[in-house]
């Protein structure tokens, strides 16, 4: 018992690292442009491309962290309702009537990325109800 090994656990909420491993694979998968993403984070294009190059990680506690933890709850919360990459990819840009537009359209707003998680969990919430039909449900059916 001479010897500690110390172990040192990442958290999800808190570690950079981890935080922008899940912003680019958010990223990848929703197929965001480095311009999008610069939008969506609302920083500069030498943090993307520092990002993108590996040579950067996103500061949890920093403005660019809080939006891009929302980024990835709505690349998670998109995940649990559509399963498949191309459910997603045909919901984000395929017009919803209760956004007024697609929401891939909607994420190059100020408030997009907000706007679409509020839908997705709202329905994900929801959805727990065995009778539910959601505002997500015409989207998805049609998949």
């Amino acid at each position: 018992m001479g010897n500690r090994t110390e172990l040192h656990v990442l958290d999800g909420f808190t570690s950079s690292h981890a935080l922008t491993y899940g912003t680019l694979r958010a990223s990848r998968t929703l197929e965001l442009d480095g311009q999008l993403l610069q939008f969506i984070l609302s920083t500069d294009a030498e943090l993307i491309d520092q990002l993108l190059g590996n040579q950067a990680t996103l500061d949890p506690d920093s403005p660019e962290g809080q939006r891009a933890l929302r980024l990835v709850r709505l690349h998670r919360a998109l995940g649990d309702v559509f399963g498949a990459a191309e459910r997603v990819q045909r919901f984000l840009n395929t017009p919803h009537a209760e956004l007024g537009a697609s929401p891939r359209d909607l994420l190059g707003t100020p408030d997009g990325v907000e706007t679409v998680l509020a839908l997705v969990e709202r329905d994900v919430r929801d959805s727990l109800d065995p009778g539910f039909r959601g505002a997500l449900a015409t989207s998805s059916a049609a998949m």
